[in-house]
């Protein structure tokens, strides 16, 4: 399905959210959900997060594309509620905003019921904007730049000992969002623009 078509059948509260947004039938995003889809397929048996990237990396390879190609693709997230994978793409997102041309990219998740974890992950870019909430690990393993959040997250983790993130992580939400990160992280976390992380 073509993103405007798909457009055209969101509620009219998603259309709102969204009408504003330039939309044509993009041949890039086609092929990025048809990458994501093998994607999807590739960790039902494996939920280990470096697995798991090493499996994005390759379904990956060789795209060429752009941060409103990323952005019109987080729309097109709707036509895989059902999947219960949905929720892990957020790593598939951030190897997918790496590769990409830009540095400022906008992830749209307002008009999806599934909270998606793992948004920022290994981020490279200046900044990364989550139109809605984010789920849990929010922020895990960022090498870099800000990451808002417009919405509300699960958890901020940077908590391994094995690695430490760095950046700026904004939450804007009404919620405080929990965290859990080590002492070895530079990661910077606010809260509706008071710093919350360092105390």
């Amino acid at each position: 399905m073509a993103l405007n078509e798909y457009l055209q059948n969101l509620e009219e509260q998603n259309v709102q959210e969204v009408k504003t947004i330039q939309v044509v039938q993009n041949p890039v995003v086609e092929e990025i959900c048809k990458r994501y889809e093998k994607w999807l397929k590739r960790i039902e048996f494996t939920k280990h997060r470096i697995t798991t990237e090493n499996i994005t990396i390759d379904c990956l390879r060789e795209l060429v594309c752009n941060a409103k190609d990323v952005s019109d693709f987080s729309l097109m997230l709707k036509l895989y509620e059902e999947d219960e994978r949905l929720k892990y793409s957020g790593i598939f997102i951030g190897i997918l905003v790496n590769i990409s041309q830009g540095e400022e990219f906008k992830i749209h998740t307002k008009h999806l019921k599934t909270k998606i974890d793992n948004l920022g992950f290994l981020n490279l870019k200046e900044k990364i904007t989550i139109k809605g909430d984010a789920g849990d690990y929010t922020a895990v393993m960022m090498l870099g730049g800000k990451l808002i959040v417009e919405g509300n997250v699960g958890f901020i983790y940077a908590g391994s000992n094995d690695w430490k993130a760095s950046g700026e992580v904004h939450i804007n939400g009404e919620e405080r969002p929990y965290l859990e990160i080590n002492n070895l992280s530079t990661l910077k976390a606010y809260h509706k623009g008071k710093q919350i992380w360092p105390k």
